[in-house]
């Protein structure tokens, strides 16, 4: 597990910080934590493509593809499917400004993180997973491409 912006690696202190900082700061966000999932593909992994140092570099530019690199944020990776994955738990309340993170299509573009992920690195299937709402939109995606 690690954090961004929190100070801290215990994960009830982060979740604390967290809650005191959308608390402080005037907003009129009803739901400031922001759940998220990146899956890898379970070929990439066993073809031996995923590793840790590999999952953190792409939580990192996740956040900053998102614009959530200086939020508050708590990431932890591991592989209780048959695949490895990565969640994040965001603060939206940005911690310095008070400004609530603007979810409007987010499934969009964790779509376009993913594609572009793979496209970088080359060797890997395009399949990340994400949360089940991206995934009925990559769903709902693929099957209007191939109409």
């Amino acid at each position: 597990m690690e954090t961004r912006n929190l100070h801290t690696e215990d994960p009830r202190a982060a979740s604390a910080i967290m809650k005191a900082t959308s608390r402080a700061k005037p907003n009129r966000c009803k739901k400031p934590a922001y759940h998220f999932i990146l899956a890898f593909d379970p070929e990439d992994d066993k073809a031996g493509k995923i590793n840790p140092d590999m999952m953190k570099e792409i939580a990192d530019k996740a956040l900053t593809r998102l614009e959530l690199q200086e939020h508050q944020a708590l990431i932890y990776a591991h592989q209780d499917k048959d695949h490895p994955h990565i969640h994040f738990l965001v603060n939206r309340i940005h911690p310095e400004t008070g400004k609530a993170w603007n979810r409007h299509n987010e499934g969009r573009r964790l779509l376009e993180f993913c594609g572009d992920m793979a496209r970088e690195r080359g060797n890997m299937t395009s399949t990340f997973l994400m949360t089940e709402t991206e995934r009925r939109i990559e769903t709902k995606q693929k099957s209007m491409t191939l109409i």
